[in-house]
């Protein structure tokens, strides 16, 4: 008899450049087999506090996937959710789950780098 240890949320962080839109594609697997999510919404959170109620600096529900049957979804970031401080690092704390289930899939730090300069 074998066992699959399952470990979620899986801890990654997601690094954006203040001012851009970034696009994250997400494999959802469970058990080595991909996890369906048909009819199913992915919910991303992005608050300044780990630990807080209200402390929501962003927030996006994903109902379309890329591949819903495979387990396959995108995650549309747009510039105006890039934010933070000029000249610093600016760091929040976000999670990502499947409301359906409540399952938080991944979780961690979402850091907003300062705009590049000029060329």
């Amino acid at each position: 008899m074998s066992t699959t240890l399952n470990l979620l949320p899986i801890a990654a962080t997601i690094v954006c450049v203040r001012g851009s839109a970034r696009t994250i594609n997400l494999t959802f697997t469970l058990n080595g087999s991909a996890y369906n999510l048909t009819g199913k919404t992915i919910t991303l959170t992005v608050k300044a506090d780990q630990t807080a109620a209200g402390a929501e600096v962003y927030s996006l529900d994903q109902a379309s996937h890329t591949n819903a049957a495979g387990g396959l979804s995108t995650l549309p970031i747009p510039a105006s959710a890039t934010f933070g401080t000029d000249g610093q690092i600016t760091t929040y704390y976000y999670e990502i789950r499947v409301l359906a289930d409540g399952i938080v899939w991944w979780a961690g730090n979402f850091e907003v780098h300062p705009t590049p300069a000029p060329v």
